[in-house]
């Protein structure tokens, strides 16, 4: 005998889980039009200010205060900071910072 009360609820689950991948997927689509420059919030300053703690000379770009404009960094600038680390700071201390 078959239990319909179980399947009923493993369909409303998977309903449950589709919205929610919807939902997922709405939060990743690119925006259609400009929304103006993006500022800088304390999290994202304090990101930044860990960041720069990691390496023997600040990165230009990293903000320095509330409220500045986000600017992005160039393709490929991984290596380059890589390399700019403090010899008494490893490489998984900038993950955790960035």
């Amino acid at each position: 005998m078959h239990d319909h009360r179980a399947s009923a609820g493993e369909d409303a689950m998977t309903e449950l889980g589709s919205d929610k991948a919807d939902d997922a997927a709405k939060a990743l689509t690119a925006w259609k039009t400009s929304r103006g420059p993006v500022k800088v919030d304390r999290y994202s300053l304090e990101a930044a200010k860990a960041i720069n703690a990691l390496l023997t000379v600040p990165i230009a770009v990293l903000p320095q205060a509330e409220g500045d404009i986000v600017r992005p960094f160039r393709l490929g600038i991984g290596a380059d900071i890589e390399a700019l680390l403090r010899p008494d700071s490893a490489l998984k201390d900038f993950a955790q910072g960035s």
